[in-house]
């Protein structure tokens, strides 16, 4: 059994009756929300009704209907304390984050100063030809801006597919008027890692590499290619110009390769 006769819920006033047969009277109690309480004295009917009020034994008024209980002063102080270090650390947070994107801002303008053209020009270029990134006169075909240094890292190869996938993506940039926002393309794609399968029912790198290079899917000579494929990687495999070729001693070999 608790050892209190009455928990206060907060914000929430509680009607306390004397025990007396004679009168019906008592007190109102509420908790505040700020931790204090207020409390009034109640005759006949449950509302304030004025009293006399002694504090210390000496009184203060002869008519008071509230009487307000202020928050405990040490109580108080460790809230505040508490909601300083609350304060404090949000502010650490937020010149942390200030810092990180004036940072990131410093970094892109400095990105983007030494990226140049062809000729000169500061800025993004044009991932195919070099030059600088913006739509000539009367030309209708959709750009793929990169950076120079990002240009230079690339093969022919991903060039013109960077280019592909933008205007497969954004195939109607050209006819976006005023501040239209383009349709982001990401300028690399991340080839799949390549996974152990059974056979070739397993869809990674390998598989899509090797299924392009043969008419015949599936085969023997495909499963043969897939089998080494995987070995390898499918970055190092079929890269070179000469015909790959496999020599299995028996189907068994091939099987357990």
């Amino acid at each position: 059994m608790s050892k209190f006769d009455l928990i206060l819920p907060r914000g929430k006033e509680q009607v306390l009756k004397a025990e007396d047969k004679d009168y019906d009277r008592g007190l109102l109690v509420e908790l505040l929300s700020d931790g204090g309480y207020e409390v009034a004295y109640w005759y006949d009917k449950e509302e304030p009704y004025p009293i006399e009020v002694l504090v210390d034994g000496e009184s203060v008024k002869k008519d008071a209907k509230k009487v307000t209980f202020k928050f405990h002063p040490k109580m108080e102080e460790k809230r505040v304390n508490e909601s300083q270090e609350i304060m404090g650390s949000f502010q650490k947070y937020i010149e942390k984050r200030c810092d990180s994107l004036l940072m990131n801002e410093e970094g892109l303008h400095n990105w983007f100063a030494k990226s140049k053209s062809k000729d000169g020009k500061a800025g993004w270029v044009d991932v195919v030809d070099g030059d600088a990134c913006a739509r000539e006169k009367g030309e209708t075909a959709t750009p793929k801006c990169v950076s120079s240094a990002k240009r230079e890292s690339m093969s022919k190869k991903e060039r013109k597919a960077a280019q592909a996938r933008k205007r497969s993506k954004d195939p109607n940039q050209p006819k976006k008027k005023n501040a239209a926002k383009p349709t982001n393309v990401k300028t690399d794609i991340k080839e799949q890692k390549d996974k152990p399968g059974k056979g070739s029912g397993t869809k990674d790198a390998c598989y899509h590499k090797v299924k392009s290079r043969y008419k015949v899917w599936p085969s023997a000579y495909a499963s043969g290619a897939l089998v080494k494929c995987r070995k390898v990687g499918a970055k190092n495999w079929g890269n070179s110009t000469k015909k790959e070729s496999y020599n299995f001693k028996s189907f068994a070999e091939f099987l357990t390769s």
